[in-house]
């Protein structure tokens, strides 16, 4: 998270700078949970149809959002979003593989909220999972605005936008 540090010493070298919001994603930002995405996103290809690809590195370059796409394009999965979504939580929620914070998350979030600044998460991973997900770390105190499921996030944004103004 090198943007991590770049925004803590932008906020202690120029503390008239006035930052009121920072909204992040959640995978791959504040989660490092790219082996169990991709672990549950090749179990879901595999039972709609699709050709799983081979390796987390292969993943990390062809995944992207809105994920339908990449699902039809990269996985050759012709099956429904419902399908597939449905699938993809059945499996997110039995993934031996835990997802874990980047080591500097839960300091710049603490940091962030010790100089009044509020924090939002807009994610396109699913909303059950992303609020059990932040209750678990511990972090739920320290974000004023969490939104899962979004596939289009600048409703989201706008949302956070008007709350935090």
């Amino acid at each position: 998270m090198a943007a991590a540090k770049s925004l803590k010493k932008l906020l202690v070298k120029a503390p008239f700078v006035m930052i009121k919001g920072v909204i992040f994603d959640w995978n791959g930002t504040l989660s490092d949970d790219t082996r169990r995405i991709f672990a549950v996103t090749m179990k879901t290809a595999k039972r709609v149809g699709g050709k799983p690809l081979r390796s987390v590195a292969e993943f990390k370059r062809k995944v992207r959002n809105p994920w339908y796409p990449f699902y039809r394009n990269d996985l050759a999965c012709h099956a429904k979003k419902a399908i597939i979504n449905k699938w993809f939580c059945y499996y997110l929620k039995r993934e031996k593989i835990r997802e874990k914070l980047f080591s500097d998350a839960i300091p710049l979030l603490r940091f962030l909220n010790k100089r009044g600044i509020k924090i939002g998460i807009v994610s396109s991973h699913p909303a059950a999972s992303l609020l059990a997900e932040v209750r678990n770390h511990g972090i739920s105190g320290l974000l004023s605005f969490v939104r899962g499921d979004c596939h289009t996030k600048a409703g989201h944004i706008k949302d956070f936008l008007k709350h935090h103004k």
